[in-house]
């Protein structure tokens, strides 16, 4: 016999974003910010850090508008989507940004984990870290598929997380320009 649920409740198989889906966006979350941490904390010479805070000067020497921002991070969030690639790229951009931040860290004298910690309190943050979350959590669903033989149903669920991602790291963009433009004001 079958459990029997409610009018208003669907079993776990047939809801699109189920406990399972859930569970994976927090633990990839997770897994993230302590990847980000650790690179954020990691010690870098002054040569190294000098190198990666002119990479980023060059990338933000171009005023960085929303459509700028958010076409960096969607190509960044959609590629993360891609089985068995997509989070090795995930992981090796979210421990890049760590060290960047551990770089910034060196010239400003503050620990970079300190610098990475606070960019938690702006919502861009927040934003950006789920999509991409979202994005490698799927990739890794979407892997899964093959052997459970739901292709089709992760297919159609890549499809709508492509689009949560993409809508995410737009929101992200809009408010990260307008912090920039609201900081760059102040200084």
């Amino acid at each position: 016999m079958h459990a029997m649920t409610t009018t208003l409740e669907l079993p776990e198989r047939r809801r699109l974003f189920g406990r399972t889906w859930w569970r994976m966006l927090l633990i990839t979350l997770v897994v993230l910010l302590v990847l980000g941490g650790l690179a954020a904390s990691t010690p870098l010479s002054r040569q190294d850090a000098a190198q990666l805070e002119e990479q980023v000067g060059e990338t933000l020497a171009q005023d960085p508008t929303t459509a700028l921002i958010f076409v960096n991070n969607v190509r960044i969030g959609l590629a993360m989507l891609i089985p068995v690639l997509g989070p090795i790229f995930g992981g090796y951009v979210i421990f890049q940004t760590g060290l960047v931040f551990a770089a910034f860290g060196i010239s400003s004298g503050l620990p970079g984990i300190a610098l990475f910690v606070a960019s938690m309190l702006f919502p861009f943050f927040w934003l950006e870290f789920v999509a991409y979350a979202a994005a490698i959590g799927q990739s890794i669903f979407l892997l899964a598929s093959f052997w459970r033989h739901r292709v089709r149903f992760e297919a159609r669920r890549t499809a709508v997380v492509a689009g949560l991602v993409a809508l995410l790291l737009f929101v992200g963009a809009v408010v990260e320009e307008a912090l920039l433009t609201f900081f760059g004001q102040l200084g």
